[in-house]
Protein backbone atom coordinates (compact mmCIF):
# COMPACT_ATOMS: atom_id res chain seq x y z
CA UNK A 1 0.00 0.00 0.00
CA UNK A 2 1.33 3.63 -1.04
CA UNK A 3 0.89 6.61 1.25
CA UNK A 4 -1.37 8.83 -0.71
CA UNK A 5 -1.02 13.03 -0.99
CA UNK A 6 -4.41 13.68 -2.79
CA UNK A 7 -4.51 16.66 -4.89
CA UNK A 8 -8.43 17.09 -4.27
CA UNK A 9 -11.18 15.26 -1.75
CA UNK A 10 -14.36 15.25 -2.32
CA UNK A 11 -17.12 13.97 -0.21
CA UNK A 12 -20.86 13.94 -0.73
CA UNK A 13 -23.78 15.04 1.55
CA UNK A 14 -25.23 12.09 0.83
CA UNK A 15 -23.05 10.07 2.96
CA UNK A 16 -21.58 8.42 -0.49
CA UNK A 17 -17.59 7.41 0.25
CA UNK A 18 -14.83 10.23 0.12
CA UNK A 19 -12.94 10.12 -3.15
CA UNK A 20 -8.89 10.81 -3.37
CA UNK A 21 -8.01 12.49 -6.48
CA UNK A 22 -4.18 12.19 -6.70
CA UNK A 23 -1.55 14.77 -8.54
CA UNK A 24 -1.45 11.79 -10.85
CA UNK A 25 -5.06 12.22 -11.34
CA UNK A 26 -6.07 8.82 -10.24
CA UNK A 27 -8.66 8.43 -8.00
CA UNK A 28 -9.07 6.50 -4.64
CA UNK A 29 -11.81 5.68 -2.66
CA UNK A 30 -11.75 5.83 1.33
CA UNK A 31 -12.42 2.51 2.26
CA UNK A 32 -12.31 2.06 6.16
CA UNK A 33 -9.98 2.81 9.05
CA UNK A 34 -6.40 0.52 9.17
CA UNK A 35 -6.23 -1.68 11.88
CA UNK A 36 -3.87 -4.55 11.87
CA UNK A 37 -5.95 -7.17 11.23
CA UNK A 38 -6.79 -5.33 7.42
CA UNK A 39 -3.19 -4.54 7.20
CA UNK A 40 -2.31 -8.44 7.50
CA UNK A 41 -4.57 -9.31 5.30
CA UNK A 42 -4.31 -6.86 2.57
CA UNK A 43 -0.94 -8.22 3.13
CA UNK A 44 -1.84 -11.85 2.66
CA UNK A 45 -4.19 -11.02 -0.69
CA UNK A 46 -1.36 -9.05 -1.96
CA UNK A 47 0.86 -11.81 -1.66
CA UNK A 48 -1.24 -14.39 -3.09
CA UNK A 49 -2.16 -12.80 -5.97
CA UNK A 50 1.48 -11.38 -6.44
CA UNK A 51 2.65 -14.87 -6.51
CA UNK A 52 0.19 -16.50 -8.80
CA UNK A 53 0.56 -13.60 -11.05
CA UNK A 54 -3.22 -12.54 -10.92
CA UNK A 55 -3.65 -9.11 -11.16
CA UNK A 56 -5.39 -6.75 -8.06
CA UNK A 57 -6.21 -3.57 -8.32
CA UNK A 58 -3.95 -0.93 -6.36
CA UNK A 59 -4.37 0.43 -2.82
CA UNK A 60 -3.02 2.97 -0.92
CA UNK A 61 -3.20 4.87 2.87
CA UNK A 62 -4.87 8.05 3.42
CA UNK A 63 -4.79 10.36 6.85
CA UNK A 64 -7.65 12.26 7.61
CA UNK A 65 -8.92 14.11 10.95
CA UNK A 66 -5.82 12.05 12.59
CA UNK A 67 -7.31 8.32 11.56
CA UNK A 68 -5.73 6.49 8.90
CA UNK A 69 -7.75 4.86 6.07
CA UNK A 70 -6.86 1.82 3.50
CA UNK A 71 -8.08 3.14 0.05
CA UNK A 72 -8.60 1.32 -2.97
CA UNK A 73 -8.14 2.56 -6.69
CA UNK A 74 -10.92 3.81 -8.67
CA UNK A 75 -10.90 3.21 -12.18
CA UNK A 76 -12.98 4.72 -14.89
CA UNK A 77 -15.44 1.92 -17.05
CA UNK A 78 -14.48 -0.59 -14.30
CA UNK A 79 -17.25 -3.07 -13.83
CA UNK A 80 -17.60 -5.94 -11.09
CA UNK A 81 -17.63 -9.66 -13.06
CA UNK A 82 -20.73 -10.96 -13.33
CA UNK A 83 -22.40 -14.24 -14.69
CA UNK A 84 -25.11 -11.66 -16.66
CA UNK A 85 -22.33 -10.40 -18.41
CA UNK A 86 -22.43 -13.59 -21.05
CA UNK A 87 -23.48 -11.27 -24.10
CA UNK A 88 -19.45 -10.11 -23.75
CA UNK A 89 -18.36 -13.74 -24.67
CA UNK A 90 -21.15 -15.15 -25.99
CA UNK A 91 -19.46 -15.71 -29.26
CA UNK A 92 -15.76 -17.12 -29.59
CA UNK A 93 -14.49 -13.94 -31.30
CA UNK A 94 -16.12 -12.05 -28.40
CA UNK A 95 -14.42 -14.44 -26.10
CA UNK A 96 -11.42 -13.43 -28.38
CA UNK A 97 -11.32 -9.95 -26.91
CA UNK A 98 -10.60 -11.02 -23.43
CA UNK A 99 -6.64 -10.45 -22.43
CA UNK A 100 -5.56 -13.64 -20.38
CA UNK A 101 -9.01 -15.90 -19.60
CA UNK A 102 -6.54 -17.32 -17.23
CA UNK A 103 -6.21 -14.67 -14.96
CA UNK A 104 -10.24 -15.75 -14.29
CA UNK A 105 -9.74 -19.79 -13.46
CA UNK A 106 -6.32 -18.53 -11.86
CA UNK A 107 -8.71 -15.76 -9.29
CA UNK A 108 -10.87 -19.07 -8.80
CA UNK A 109 -8.57 -21.57 -7.80
CA UNK A 110 -7.24 -18.87 -4.97
CA UNK A 111 -10.40 -18.91 -3.72
CA UNK A 112 -10.47 -22.78 -3.63
CA UNK A 113 -7.09 -23.59 -2.27
CA UNK A 114 -6.89 -20.01 -0.11
CA UNK A 115 -10.26 -20.52 1.28
CA UNK A 116 -9.72 -17.65 3.60
CA UNK A 117 -11.70 -14.63 2.97
CA UNK A 118 -15.30 -15.84 1.90
CA UNK A 119 -14.12 -15.22 -2.16
CA UNK A 120 -12.85 -12.28 -3.70
CA UNK A 121 -14.52 -9.97 -5.96
CA UNK A 122 -13.37 -10.30 -9.62
CA UNK A 123 -13.31 -6.76 -11.82
CA UNK A 124 -13.21 -6.30 -15.56
CA UNK A 125 -10.88 -3.71 -17.25
CA UNK A 126 -12.51 -2.76 -20.23
CA UNK A 127 -10.07 -2.06 -23.43
CA UNK A 128 -9.24 -2.87 -26.75
CA UNK A 129 -9.10 -6.24 -24.28
CA UNK A 130 -11.37 -6.54 -21.77
CA UNK A 131 -8.92 -7.30 -18.40
CA UNK A 132 -9.67 -9.47 -15.33
CA UNK A 133 -8.02 -8.10 -12.14
CA UNK A 134 -9.28 -9.05 -8.41
CA UNK A 135 -10.85 -5.83 -6.55
CA UNK A 136 -8.82 -5.63 -3.36
CA UNK A 137 -11.78 -5.84 -0.55
CA UNK A 138 -12.46 -9.31 -0.59
CA UNK A 139 -16.41 -10.84 0.10
CA UNK A 140 -15.61 -10.66 4.08
CA UNK A 141 -15.00 -6.96 3.75
CA UNK A 142 -11.80 -7.71 5.74
CA UNK A 143 -13.76 -9.08 8.64
CA UNK A 144 -12.04 -12.03 10.80
CA UNK A 145 -10.19 -14.55 8.44
CA UNK A 146 -11.25 -18.12 8.58
CA UNK A 147 -10.30 -20.90 6.97
CA UNK A 148 -13.87 -22.34 5.45
CA UNK A 149 -13.76 -24.85 2.61
CA UNK A 150 -15.23 -24.02 -0.63
CA UNK A 151 -16.53 -25.76 -4.06
CA UNK A 152 -16.99 -24.30 -7.69
CA UNK A 153 -20.46 -24.86 -7.10
CA UNK A 154 -20.41 -22.40 -4.24
CA UNK A 155 -18.26 -19.66 -6.24
CA UNK A 156 -20.61 -19.68 -8.86
CA UNK A 157 -18.12 -21.56 -11.56
CA UNK A 158 -20.85 -24.56 -11.94
CA UNK A 159 -23.30 -21.19 -13.56
CA UNK A 160 -24.05 -21.72 -17.03
CA UNK A 161 -22.69 -18.42 -17.82
CA UNK A 162 -19.93 -18.66 -16.48
CA UNK A 163 -19.25 -22.35 -17.76
CA UNK A 164 -19.51 -21.53 -21.12
CA UNK A 165 -16.99 -19.07 -20.62
CA UNK A 166 -14.58 -21.58 -19.14
CA UNK A 167 -15.53 -23.75 -21.92
CA UNK A 168 -13.67 -22.20 -24.23
CA UNK A 169 -10.65 -23.11 -22.65
CA UNK A 170 -11.21 -26.41 -21.66
CA UNK A 171 -8.60 -28.44 -23.04
CA UNK A 172 -6.25 -26.29 -20.94
CA UNK A 173 -7.73 -25.91 -17.85
CA UNK A 174 -5.63 -29.42 -15.99
CA UNK A 175 -2.82 -27.90 -17.45
CA UNK A 176 -3.28 -24.19 -15.39
CA UNK A 177 -4.35 -26.47 -12.77
CA UNK A 178 -1.03 -28.42 -12.57
CA UNK A 179 1.40 -24.90 -13.19
CA UNK A 180 -1.18 -23.22 -10.01
CA UNK A 181 -0.07 -26.29 -8.10
CA UNK A 182 3.58 -26.40 -8.84
CA UNK A 183 4.04 -23.01 -7.35
CA UNK A 184 2.28 -23.92 -3.86
CA UNK A 185 5.98 -25.21 -2.78
CA UNK A 186 7.97 -24.87 0.27
CA UNK A 187 9.28 -21.97 -0.24
CA UNK A 188 5.91 -20.45 -0.92
CA UNK A 189 4.57 -20.99 2.18
CA UNK A 190 7.59 -19.80 4.36
CA UNK A 191 7.55 -16.75 2.84
CA UNK A 192 3.90 -16.69 3.50
CA UNK A 193 4.80 -17.67 7.03
CA UNK A 194 7.24 -15.03 7.42
CA UNK A 195 5.15 -12.36 6.31
CA UNK A 196 2.66 -13.41 9.29
CA UNK A 197 5.46 -13.67 11.38
CA UNK A 198 6.14 -9.80 11.38
CA UNK A 199 2.22 -9.22 13.25
CA UNK A 200 2.94 -10.73 16.47
CA UNK A 201 0.19 -10.36 18.20
CA UNK A 202 -1.63 -11.82 15.28
CA UNK A 203 0.32 -14.21 13.57
CA UNK A 204 -0.44 -17.12 15.79
CA UNK A 205 -4.35 -17.02 15.14
CA UNK A 206 -3.95 -16.12 11.09
CA UNK A 207 -1.40 -18.80 10.93
CA UNK A 208 -3.01 -21.54 12.63
CA UNK A 209 -5.73 -20.53 9.40
CA UNK A 210 -3.52 -20.30 6.67
CA UNK A 211 -1.31 -23.49 7.78
CA UNK A 212 -4.84 -25.53 7.07
CA UNK A 213 -4.80 -24.58 3.06
CA UNK A 214 -1.43 -26.28 2.87
CA UNK A 215 -2.84 -29.91 4.73
CA UNK A 216 -1.84 -32.53 1.45
CA UNK A 217 -5.28 -34.19 1.90
CA UNK A 218 -7.08 -31.02 1.85
CA UNK A 219 -4.91 -29.81 -1.81
CA UNK A 220 -5.99 -33.39 -3.12
CA UNK A 221 -9.62 -32.78 -2.31
CA UNK A 222 -9.83 -29.38 -4.19
CA UNK A 223 -7.98 -30.89 -7.21
CA UNK A 224 -10.63 -33.72 -7.59
CA UNK A 225 -13.46 -30.98 -7.22
CA UNK A 226 -11.36 -29.04 -9.77
CA UNK A 227 -11.02 -32.05 -12.09
CA UNK A 228 -14.54 -32.88 -11.74
CA UNK A 229 -15.71 -29.85 -12.91
CA UNK A 230 -13.46 -29.76 -15.66
CA UNK A 231 -15.16 -32.95 -16.88
CA UNK A 232 -18.33 -31.68 -16.55
CA UNK A 233 -17.58 -28.51 -18.79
Amino acid sequence: MKDLVPLTISGSVLGAPTVLLTPDYEKYLLYQPLTEELILSNEILEFLFGHFKVSRLDTGVFSLKGKRYFCNKQIAGIEEFHPWQEFLWDTKRKFNAFLSPKTLFYSFLVDLYFPLFGGNRICILPGKKNMFAVHPVPKNNFSEICFDPTSPTRLGMTNGALSSFFRYIRKDLNAYTDEFESLIHEKFQSDLKYRVSLYPEKRNFFWNEIRLCFDPNFQKLIRAEIENYILKL
